[in-house]
């Protein structure tokens, strides 16, 4: 039988595994049907060696016949159901292994782990979860902690430390000393530093800056091609990077390749359907490129952005705002949009008794915003959206519809009803959704809890792609402000209403003609100081395209190079997408042959073009509009649907 990818690197990884003896140990214990634990916690900083740890008791557990379910936390949203969906492999196996990496991540669902999964799981099952944070003290009552250990994982010993050094070839007892004294015991620092050489004695107790520095020569440089060099970049850029965003990204290059020598690196981990870089390495790497190459880290950016816009038109919207999460950096935007990926809140529905807890801890302004929304709490849960922090307490609510789910008596509320009939009338197919409230209850500045109410009311709306959204503004809250600046809301006067002498704006945001998901690609750009593609762009770069000057002044052309270098890349992105934007069908090769006539290899007038492919006028200039269209599309320009 051949061996996989998988495989080879299942095998790999077991080869290098090192040390770490006394808690491999304690955890095979585990795994005797006689043990009288039935979950391990681990914990410990980034980098000390526990998804190695957690791998390595796989391996041991399936050779002990016992079904392996691992689960990177990393890769799901902060969504019960997205736990939920994730560990029924293990409710269905008689004899599970259930690994929870980077559980920090989810910590905030500790309690729904503890209280309607965990209890589901057959008695022969055996769990371990790893964060770099202590368990919490709920793992500790209820009787759970006739069940439970902890495990601390520190760093590594300075035996095991010499023998992972020795078995990755660094022979020079002055240079393992050296590089043992820097990585403190950990072991991703140590292999780090043994691959780039070790860490020279003229650093003693400095930051690896040449360490790394070396590492990403000779990571960068290892591939003749380039491709090693390139796929490591967009690796460092990415969220996740799998073989098929690589064929995206770059598509001249050999993906399968490139991704078996990424994936074979030390710092790259598996995570959902490729690997992540650590984030060490990914920071030095994005460094590093800004520092030697802007032009090349602005093109993969740009190239990264619209590969993902285009996988999560096609699969999506949940996600594009996670891989956007990992992209926009501005602070005003994500304030209001954005999950919180430090694992201490996470989005629930609305229960019994909430509206009542809420009441208890707000004040007369909150009280009174609560009970004019109180009916939704009980009438249409549905539409509450609850956040609660790793306790399960309430750290925020609002309340989100849109005209197609608006329960019956919203069209009667004073300030959802006037919005819904406006977003009705005026949004192109009343895709909008209408934040009635969106109220933090912690004190935490800054705070992710309205991010992810307002990105939960997105992902719960029920649209693929939203056009436009109502806001709440206090013109009191600068935080509010300023995210509805960054994002280019507008107020809408006829729209204010006042509860308890408040002032209430409503700030209605325009996504443009792509809607959010370009919207959120356009919020990318900018902070790339680059400019999204519009169809109009693309059809003025088409008419120009034998005119280096007029190409060199497009709106796709890159910021910098010579005029000369700017055309040429437009020519290039232009000539890419025609290539890559039709089909081999007559019908697919006549809309190319039109657009090559039109434009690219233009013939005398339009009308010649026309004449010469048999096609009369409305018909020839019907098809260009079409080929246009499909090269914007393919560019990921928004392109009107009519």
């Amino acid at each position: 039988m051949q061996e996989t990818l998988a495989t080879r690197m299942s095998r790999r990884d077991a080869a290098r595994f090192v040390g770490r003896s006394e808690e491999l140990a304690r955890l095979e214990g585990l795994l005797e049907e006689s043990s009288p634990i039935s979950v391990y916690l681990l914990h410990g900083p980034a980098g000390v060696g526990k998804s190695a740890l957690l791998r390595e008791l796989g391996r041991h557990a399936e050779a002990e016949g016992m079904e392996v379910v691992t689960i990177e936390a990393r890769d799901l949203a902060p969504l019960a159901e997205a736990l939920d969906e994730a560990v029924e492999p293990a409710l269905r196996s008689t004899r599970p292994l259930l690994l929870l990496d980077s559980w920090e991540r989810l910590a905030a669902l500790d309690s729904h782990l503890r209280q309607n999964l965990l209890p589901r799981l057959p008695s022969s099952a055996r769990v371990v979860i790893a964060s770099r944070r202590p368990p919490g003290a709920g793992w500790f009552t209820g009787g759970w902690e006739n069940l439970v250990a902890e495990l601390a994982i520190g760093p590594l010993a300075q035996s095991e430390a010499e023998a992972l050094l020795t078995a990755r070839g660094l022979d020079d007892p002055a240079l393992r000393s050296q590089t043992m004294a820097w990585a403190g015991g950990s072991p991703l620092a140590l292999v780090l530093a043994v691959e780039a050489g070790g860490v020279p004695a003229e650093a003693p107790g400095e930051a690896p800056a040449a360490v790394v520095d070396a590492l990403l020569r000779r990571s960068l440089d290892a591939q003749p091609e380039g491709d090693a060099r390139r796929a490591l970049a967009v690796a460092a850029l990415a969220r996740v990077t799998s073989p098929s965003l690589l064929a995206e990204v770059l598509p001249d290059c050999d993906a399968e390749r490139a991704f078996a020598w990424l994936s074979a690196q030390p710092s790259a981990e598996p995570l959902g359907d490729g690997v992540t870089l650590h984030d060490l390495v990914g920071r030095a790497v994005r460094a590093d490129l800004r520092r030697r190459s802007p032009e090349i880290e602005r093109d993969l950016r740009r190239r990264l952005v619209d590969a993902l816009y285009a996988r999560s038109a096609r699969e999506g919207l949940l996600r594009l705002t996670l891989d956007l999460q990992h992209l926009v950096q501005d602070p005003a935007i994500r304030w209001g949009f954005s999950w919180d990926m430090s694992g201490r809140f996470h989005i629930d529905t609305a229960r019994a008794g909430d509206a009542d807890e809420i009441a208890a801890r707000g004040g007369s302004v909150g009280r009174a915003w609560l009970e004019a929304a109180r009916r939704y709490f009980e009438d249409s849960p549905d539409r509450v959206t609850i956040v609660r922090d790793q306790d399960g307490e309430i750290a925020g609510y609002g309340v989100a519809v849109t005209p197609a789910n608006a329960p019956p008596f919203a069209a009667e509320d004073p300030v959802l009803g006037p919005r819904l009939q406006q977003a009705t009338e005026r949004v192109r197919g009343g895709a909008a959704v209408v934040i009635r409230q969106a109220v933090d209850l912690t004190l935490d500045r800054p705070s992710p809890v309205v991010g992810l109410i307002g990105m939960a009311a997105v992902t719960g709306s029920g649209l693929a792609n939203p056009a436009a959204a109502y806001l709440p503004i206090v013109p009191a809250d600068t935080a509010a402000m300023a995210f509805s600046a960054a994002c280019g809301a507008r107020p809408v006067d006829e729209l204010e209403v006042e509860e308890a002498g408040v002032p209430v704006e409503c700030h209605v945001l325009d996504y443009g003609p792509g809607g959010l998901l370009a919207f959120q690609r356009a919020a990318v750009y900018r902070e790339l100081g680059l400019r999204p593609p519009t169809l109009e762009a693309v059809r003025e770069a088409l008419r120009n395209y034998s005119s280096p000057a007029r190409l060199a002044a497009s709106d796709l052309a890159p910021a910098a190079g010579s005029p000369a270098a700017r055309a040429e890349a437009v020519r290039a992105l232009i000539d890419q997408a025609v290539g890559e934007a039709f089909g081999d069908s007559a019908e697919e090769r006549l809309t190319r042959a039109v657009l090559e006539r039109g434009y690219l290899e233009p013939a005398s007038s339009q009308e010649a073009a026309a004449r010469e492919l048999n096609m009369s006028r409305t018909a020839y200039f019907r098809r260009l509009r079409a080929g246009v269209e499909r090269v914007a599309e393919r560019l990921g320009a928004p392109v009107p649907i009519d």
